[in-house]
């Protein structure tokens, strides 16, 4: 969820800039399945 959050409304003091203005809801999950594809999230147990 903070991922979508960032791609949406960037990250303040960085260069990523929100894309909610140029892209799709759709475009936007998109973009966070292949970041998420590309580092998955495997919990220390």
């Amino acid at each position: 969820m903070e991922l979508l959050l960032a791609i949406k409304q960037g990250v303040l003091f960085s260069p990523m800039h929100g894309w909610k203005d140029r892209l799709s809801e759709q475009d936007m999950l998109d973009v966070l399945g292949y970041i998420r594809s590309l580092a998955p999230f495997n919990p220390i147990t």
